[in-house]
């Protein structure tokens, strides 16, 4: 494996439980927000769509952004790569409610 791919990947991993931790932590506190000051629900339901949206895009521009500069991988390296990715927000995000539960219970 080349040094810009190892590198390529280890910025994926790092950014993935970043942009997971910051993104649980983002919606834990838009949705108390919308909770307490949103009496509808159906205002409550887009406010709470419209936050996964702007996660969902800031996922997928910075996946993006860090693999565009390298070498042209086969279709199987992308797919494999951005379930990396998906499998990184995913341990951070838990990380991000595990360091709430852990907070809030004190």
């Amino acid at each position: 494996m080349k040094k810009s791919t190892k590198i390529r990947l280890v910025s994926l991993i790092l950014v993935g439980i970043l942009l997971g931790f910051l993104s649980e932590m983002f919606l834990t506190i838009f949705s108390q927000w919308t909770t307490k000051m949103i009496t509808s629900s159906t205002i409550n339901v887009f406010f709470s769509l419209l936050g996964l949206s702007i996660c969902c895009v800031i996922f997928v521009f910075s996946y993006l952004g860090i693999v565009k500069n390298d070498e042209k991988w086969p279709i199987r390296a992308y797919f494999t790569t951005f379930i990396l990715y998906d499998v990184m927000i995913v341990f951070g995000g838990e990380l991000c409610r595990l360091f709430i539960l852990t907070f809030t219970q004190s």
